[in-house]
């Protein structure tokens, strides 16, 4: 039992949205760690040209209607934390069906050449 989540209620629907996620990518093909790839960048760049529509629309309403930046602000803020949770929980359920389903290594790469291993040499 987690003191987040006592009754297990987030933990039964990420389940239930993995298994979801699961069966979509297998009913649109993905069977290979490049298609998987290419959904992972997909995932990626689909954020990042939301994260561009947005921008572009408060620069918009600053130039037409500055009056009503304020409010555009406070949606916009709405909107990119939906769009930074969407892509994180469905980069989430990518890496695990990748690992579980392809059997791909998904575990993070180290940031630099010989970080796997720290014991000095002597």
């Amino acid at each position: 039992m987690s003191l987040n989540d006592p009754f297990g209620r987030q933990a039964a629907k990420q389940a239930r949205d993995y298994v979801a996620v699961s069966a979509a990518l297998r009913e649109a093909g993905v069977d290979s760690l490049e298609k998987a790839e290419r959904c992972l960048g997909n995932i990626r760049r689909n954020a990042i040209v939301m994260v561009w529509l947005v921008m572009a629309s408060i620069m918009l309403c600053a130039v037409i209607y500055p009056k009503a930046l304020a409010i555009v602000l406070v949606c916009s803020v709405v909107v990119l934390l939906w769009v930074g949770v969407s892509t994180h929980r469905g980069r989430t359920h990518l890496l695990r069906f990748m690992a579980e389903e392809l059997g791909a290594d998904v575990r993070r790469k180290p940031a630099r050449d010989g970080a796997e291993d720290d014991t000095p040499e002597t």
